[in-house]
């Protein structure tokens, strides 16, 4: 009886978090699609609009399996989705964002000298808006990332190895990080044309070295804590493009 009650809140929680993922993948029906890479033949048989629902289908497949998997494996590791402790969001969540949005922008620094034109031009070129930023990157990233595929490292390595300690999630945090910043070169592609190996590099690495510091935050303090630190994050981004 008692395991039915807390397989029945764990699915009421999915939901929850799918309804969450959800909105911040409608969110991105808020961008301006950047059509002009795309090859003639799929600009002439859709329209912007449809074309904008199409881009939705994946993330949408990604973000049920996601919640699948993390509501299913979770509670298996020591992973939470809210912290059992009272939070202190200043330090659980708004000083790692913090650290995460300068690591990127110092990140950015570097490469704007190795690559100034390629830089120029995806900086005119992205067009995220505000609430695409702070939905999608906030909420339904950390969802897949770190909810889906991190949950599913960490849940793996410790059967796998055997060790409940901090080598396992330490492995699970890099490859959900690499693998966080290898899944926006598709989004790259669509923004530059046949972009250059550094700028490939750049895009994988700012983010890379930002879902470490999600990571830890979903292991060391909750998925809620990761969500406000990326949006924190995002909030130093949005004021470094005004310096």
């Amino acid at each position: 009886m008692l395991a039915n009650i807390r397989a029945a809140s764990r699915w009421k929680i999915g939901l929850i978090l799918f309804g969450a993922g959800f909105l911040g993948i409608l969110s991105l029906l808020l961008t301006d699609l950047p059509t002009q890479n795309l090859p003639k033949a799929v600009t002439q048989q859709f329209t912007t609009t449809q074309l904008k629902l199409l881009v939705l289908v994946n993330p949408i497949i990604f973000l049920l399996i996601a919640v699948g998997v993390g509501t299913v494996l979770y509670q298996k590791t020591t992973l939470q989705i809210v912290s059992t402790s009272p939070p202190a969001i200043l330090w659980d969540a708004i000083l790692p964002g913090l650290l995460a949005g300068l690591l990127i922008v110092s990140v950015a620094a570097i490469f704007k000298q190795l690559i100034p034109q390629e830089f120029s031009q995806l900086n005119q070129a992205n067009e995220l808006g505000l609430i695409p930023r702070f939905l999608y990157g906030g909420i339904t990233e950390e969802i897949l990332l770190r909810f889906g595929l991190m949950t599913l490292f960490v849940w793996l390595l410790t059967r796998a190895m055997g060790d409940k300690g901090s080598l396992s999630y330490w492995i699970a945090i890099t490859l959900a990080a690499l693998l966080f910043g290898a899944g926006h070169l598709p989004a790259l592609h669509l923004l530059v044309p046949s972009p250059s190996t550094w700028l490939q590099v750049y895009i994988i690495m700012g983010n890379t070295v930002a879902g470490l510091v999600f990571g830890w935050v979903y292991w060391r303090k909750s998925l809620v804590m990761a969500m406000l630190a990326h949006a924190t994050a995002h909030v130093v981004l949005l004021t470094s493009e005004f310096l």
